[in-house]
């Protein structure tokens, strides 16, 4: 079960910034942070293997769960640790790049879970503003079961000058995405700690109302190539 001393431990860490420090309370982080969310992955994997029996679910870091350590490689940053911590369930990386996913994140101001793209590719994104103008019953499917649900928002970079002038404002909101994701934030973190709540039956049963924008993703990954 998550409880404080999860959020307590990545604050802690963080400010710390130390690799010593780290070193000597690594039992902790074990115990405290990647102990409960691989709970939060086993719980949460019937019900993923269900919508997609190509997800992976191992509940380990690097498979299911993010690594605690920054990626130093690619940009500066002032500290070595994230003050964060999140699950995704996706299909194996170096078979499927790129892939939409599901996912929960918790930071210690808040927390959330959603569906969609980290980073979509730009042919991806293409067929799905294809399939938009051309009104696929598909797309149009997703859309009318995505409207009918108050629990997720529509997220992702978007353009700053409309690239569809003539389209309904509606659709807008969707083909001028740069890339794509709906998601649920809070801070009531009675949810999350409180074992009367259970949180991960929570999760799955509002993933229950993506299933129909999963679906209709990965329907974009299967033509985008054709």
């Amino acid at each position: 079960m998550i409880r404080q001393e999860l959020i307590d431990f990545l604050t802690e860490n963080y400010w710390q910034n130390s690799r010593e420090w780290f070193q000597a309370h690594k039992e902790e982080y074990r115990q405290k942070v990647v102990s409960p969310m691989a709970e939060l992955v086993v719980a949460l994997t019937p019900f993923m293997k269900s919508v997609d029996p190509l997800m992976v679910c191992e509940p380990k870091v690097n498979k299911t769960i993010s690594r605690i350590y920054r990626d130093l490689r690619y940009a500066k940053y002032d500290t070595l640790y994230r003050n964060e911590v999140w699950i995704s369930f996706r299909r194996d990386h170096k078979e499927f790049p790129l892939y939409p996913q599901f996912y929960v994140y918790i930071t210690p101001v808040e927390f959330g879970y959603g569906c969609g793209y980290y980073l979509a590719s730009p042919e991806v994104m293409r067929t799905i503003r294809s399939l938009i103008v051309e009104r696929s019953p598909r797309f149009t499917e997703m859309f009318t079961a995505f409207n009918k649900q108050d629990i997720f928002t529509l997220q992702g970079d978007a353009y700053k000058k409309d690239r569809f002038p003539e389209e309904p404002a509606a659709y807008k909101t969707w083909l001028n995405k740069k890339n794509l994701f709906a998601e649920y934030v809070s801070r009531d973190f009675d949810r999350l700690f409180s074992p009367e709540m259970d949180f991960p039956s929570q999760v799955a049963r509002e993933f229950e109302k993506l299933i129909p924008l999963y679906q209709f993703l990965l329907y974009a990954e299967e033509k985008k190539d054709l």
